[in-house]
C-alpha cells in the first residue's frame, strides 16, 4: 500500500513539475532540444506505446537508450508515467543495477532505460523546460 500512495504522490510532483511551461511543440523536436543539450544520440526510430495515441521516438547512442512520447491526453499520460514508474522500482526491486527511470515534463514522458551518465538526461529536461 506504501509502494500505490508514493506512486500516486509522486506522479502528482511529476505532473504539477510540467504544469504551465513551455516547451518542445513534439517529440522529435524534444528529441532535438535533448541532443542540443548534450544527450547525444546516433540513432532516432518511432516508438510507441501499445493502446496509446502518442508520438514516441526512441533515441540511441553509446551507452544510451531513451524514449520520448508526447501524450495528449492527460489520463493517458499519467496511467504511462504510473506503469513506467512502477517498472522502474519492480527492476531495482529485483536488484538490476541500472533500473530504469521516467520524466514528465509537460505531455511528455521520457523513460531512460539506459545512459552513460547517471541523471545526464534528467538534468537536460531540467535545463530544457526551464529556458
Amino acid at each position: 500500500m506504501r509502494t500505490v500512495l508514493g506512486i500516486i504522490a509522486a506522479l502528482s510532483v511529476l505532473a504539477a513539475a510540467g504544469c504551465g511551461r513551455k516547451g518542445p511543440a513534439d517529440a522529435r523536436e524534444l528529441a532535438g532540444a535533448l541532443k542540443a543539450h548534450g544527450v547525444a544520440y546516433t540513432v532516432t526510430e518511432t516508438a510507441a506505446l501499445a493502446n496509446l495515441r502518442t508520438d514516441g521516438l526512441r533515441l540511441t547512442g553509446d551507452g544510451l537508450v531513451v524514449d520520448v512520447y508526447r501524450i495528449e491526453s492527460e489520463e493517458d499520460l499519467k496511467l504511462a508515467a504510473a506503469v513506467a514508474l512502477l517498472a522502474g522500482r519492480a527492476q531495482a526491486e529485483q536488484g538490476d543495477a541500472t533500473p530504469l527511470t521516467s520524466h514528465v515534463k509537460g505531455p511528455f514522458l521520457v523513460i531512460v532505460r539506459e545512459e552513460p551518465v547517471t541523471g545526464m538526461v534528467a538534468a537536460a529536461l531540467e535545463a530544457i523546460f526551464t529556458e
